[in-house]
Parts: structure tokens; sequence; C-alpha cells
């Protein structure tokens, strides 16, 4: 994924397995995908962030928050931005996040920022 380096596949090891996501509403709990940003370079992030709604708006996820100057409650927060995406299961997260319109873009966002990103079981 990263730009001018190999590309890698999101790692999902550690992502909720499919029993542990059967447990929720309607028998299928949600999964939560948290990213924690430092743009390095706001022109190629720019590129990335230009074209995510239209690729994200090809999957079954939902955008929850994206804020630009997440305020902090307690502690530190060292990062620039934060985003907060939903999907009904881990399968449509996936779907997104190993395909070939997110895989390209993705590469900007690489190039242009230093990210966390986690994955959490929702409600």
């Amino acid at each position: 994924m990263f730009g001018g380096r190999a590309v890698h596949r999101p790692n999902l090891g550690n992502a909720p397995d499919a029993t542990a996501v059967r447990i929720g509403h309607h028998g299928v709990m949600s999964v939560i995908a948290l990213a924690q940003l430092t743009i390095t370079d706001p022109d190629v992030y720019g590129r990335y962030s230009d074209r995510f709604a239209e690729v994200f708006g090809q999957f079954n996820g939902e955008l929850l928050a994206a804020d630009d100057n997440p305020r902090e409650l307690e502690g530190t927060y060292p990062y620039d931005k934060a985003v907060l995406l939903r999907f009904a299961t881990l399968e449509d997260f996936t779907d997104w996040a190993t395909s070939p319109a997110y895989l390209e873009i993705s590469r900007d966002r690489h190039a242009g920022a230093i990210s966390v990103v986690v994955l959490l079981r929702g409600a």
C-alpha cells in the first residue's frame, strides 16, 4: 500500500473473526475502522482525500466522522486527523480495504500521511 513500496494488503490477522462478529443486531456485529493520521504531504494526501468518497461509496460502509482537528479531552493526541468508518460486517470491510480501487488510492494516503488504523468490534 505504501507509495513507492510494495503493495500490502491490510493485516486482518487480529481482526474480529467470523464467529465473533455474529453476536450483534440481527445476529451480526458491525466492525468499525478508526484511522488516526499525521499528514506529512498535504498535496499527496489531498489526492487520496479527493477520491475517497467516490471509491468508498461503491461499498457497504458508512463514514461516521472525519475530523481535521480532533479535540483532546484527555492526554495528548499526536495526530492531525481522525476518521471513523462503520461496516455492517467484517466481509464488507475486507471487500473495501482490499479492493483494487481502494488499494490504488491508498498509495497516496500512505505517501502523504503516517497512519495508525485499528479495527474495532461494533455493537
